[in-house]
């Protein structure tokens, strides 16, 4: 009456697409490192945030379904 057990499970989860936020804190500054500015005044630093969330978004937007799958073993002594 011994033997060994092999469970196998496959699924998958719905459950949309990923969203992204990016949140940016701190200075930024040019290539020789003056004439440093906030993150959060300079709009041209937020225009690029912003495009770069939306790129990440479109880019994420075909995974919507995540797959689980689960390997149980066990034996019965």
């Amino acid at each position: 009456h011994k033997h060994f057990v092999v469970s196998i499970e496959a699924g998958a989860a719905f459950q949309g697409s990923p969203k992204t936020v990016l949140n940016f804190a701190g200075n930024v500054c040019d290539s020789s490192g003056v004439n440093c500015r906030s993150v959060a005044g300079d709009s041209i630093v937020q225009s690029s945030i912003v495009a770069e969330e939306n790129k990440i978004n479109r880019d994420l937007a075909p995974f919507k379904a995540y797959p689980i799958v689960s390997v149980g073993f066990g034996y019965k002594f």
